[in-house]
């Protein structure tokens, strides 16, 4: 995903502590580890990671919302990784589970949106 495509959805530059865990057919091949957001939107987010899974990969994602709550927890796709400027990474399409949850993700978009400005597309 480039700069010059266009999104549809609301992205905000956001920094929250997530948990990100690969999902493999094999349990011996998990890997779970905590990294940071580069920002968050309500199709999906950035995350910074030094050695981010290829493209493809199916992740959990956790994170707490800004002023506490109760924690998000969803399901992503790796849709793209980079290995450097401005950071290493991937971005990661959420794939949530039901109808409900997607718009949980979105609210929680939009109310972080309300108190800082979005960046523009």
């Amino acid at each position: 995903m480039g700069e010059e495509d266009l999104r549809k959805y609301l992205r905000i530059a956001r920094e929250l502590v997530v948990s990100v865990r690969e999902r493999h057919v094999s349990r011996e091949e998990e890997r779970q580890v905590e990294a940071r957001t580069r920002n968050l939107g309500e199709g999906g987010v950035f995350i910074e990671m030094a050695d981010p899974p290829p493209k493809g990969t199916i992740v959990e994602i956790e994170f707490a919302p800004p002023g506490g709550g109760e924690p998000v927890r969803t399901l992503g796709i790796v849709r793209w990784n980079t290995g450097g400027p401005p950071a290493p990474g991937m971005g990661v399409r959420f794939a949530p589970f039901d109808e409900e949850e997607r718009r949980r993700l979105a609210a929680l978009v939009r109310d972080i949106a309300e108190e800082e400005p979005a960046e523009e597309d």
